[in-house]
This record gives structure tokens, C-alpha cells and sequence, in this order.
């Protein structure tokens, strides 16, 4: 179950949520003000603009929770400075700040989609071992057609290509019908 169902569904996870993130944020948030009571503000004020966005159905989060909350506090801070959020300081160096969190959006984007990837190739693995080991040897061992005839016993290399490309559709498959679940 994602954090945001959890959310949904479980009153109490917000404490859990809170403390899971706290430190990470703060963190974050140290490298533009020292003022750790502020900086509580702030966090207590994006977990309450969390509360408010779960409660809408169509509310729906494209990073990680902790992504989220520290956008909304940089966003708050920057608001309450009254400044734009522009070049910031992240780990030494500087950085335009919509650049770094389209980053990181991005990358949590790559993180779930090759998470539900590896889950698709366990499944397939389950339901297909024979697919499973022609896609592994074609697409991690970079094994030849011609080997991988061989080996897994086709007749011939363009047997082996013409199930490689009956794997992927099914593998593609599995993918697709795991978006309607």
C-alpha cells in the first residue's frame, strides 16, 4: 500500500509520517535558516497542507511524500521572506531550486517505474520461466540470438527472435493491466 492510501485510509499513519520525515526535512531546511522553531512551523504547516490535499479523491502525488513536504515548506519559506524561490545552496553548491525539484520528481517518477518493473519481471518469471530467461539472456547477458537458440533449444536464432518479441509483448502486457489494478 503507497503512503498516500495509507493516508487515506489510516488516521494514526500521520504520526508515523511525521517523525519518518521530520529529520530529513529539517535537514533541508537548515541549509536557509538556523531557526529550528521556525522551521517546526513550517513543517507542522505542510504536514496540515498534506492533511487538506489527501481528503481530495483526485488529489494525486507524482514524487515521494518527502519530496512533497519539502517543497511545500520551501515554498512557505520562500513566501514568507517574501522572495522568489531562485538560487539556493544544496550540498556546497548552487543551484536554481525548480531545477533541483523537477529533478528529484524525476527520479522518483524512474524510481517507481523501474520498482514496478522488477514486480512485472517477478511475475513474469512465475508465470513464464521460459520468457523470463530468454528476456534475461537477451537483455542482461546480451547474449546473440544464435546462442540463445541454442541454449534454450529453438530451432534457430530467428525462432529465438520471433519469442523475444512474444516475451516483451507479454512482459508489456502485464505492465498495462498492472496500471488497472
Amino acid at each position: 500500500m503507497s503512503e498516500l492510501e495509507l493516508l487515506r485510509s489510516d488516521p494514526n499513519f500521520y504520526t508515523s509520517l511525521y517523525r519518518q520525515h521530520r529529520v530529513l526535512v529539517f535537514q533541508h531546511l537548515k541549509q536557509f535558516t538556523p531557526d529550528e522553531a521556525y522551521i517546526a512551523d513550517l513543517y507542522q504547516d505542510a504536514i496540515l497542507v498534506l492533511v487538506e490535499r489527501v481528503r481530495d479523491p483526485y488529489f494525486h502525488l507524482s514524487c515521494s511524500v518527502r519530496t512533497y513536504l519539502i517543497a511545500i515548506c520551501r515554498n512557505q519559506l520562500f513566501k514568507r521572506a517574501g522572495r522568489q524561490a531562485e538560487m539556493v545552496k544544496l550540498d556546497g553548491e548552487t543551484t536554481n531550486y525548480q531545477d533541483w525539484l523537477q529533478n528529484e520528481q524525476e527520479m522518483e517518477r524512474k524510481k517507481t517505474h523501474l520498482d514496478r518493473l522488477d514486480d512485472m519481471l517477478l511475475i513474469l518469471k512465475e508465470r513464464s520461466k521460459q520468457c523470463y530467461e530468454l528476456l534475461y539472456r537477451f537483455f542482461f547477458l546480451k547474449e546473440s540470438f544464435a546462442l540463445i537458440a541454442q541454449v534454450m533449444e529453438y530451432s534457430n536464432a530467428d525462432n529465438a527472435k520471433n519469442q523475444k518479441a512474444r516475451c516483451q509483448k507479454k512482459l508489456r502486457e502485464l505492465y498495462m493491466n498492472q496500471d488497472e489494478h
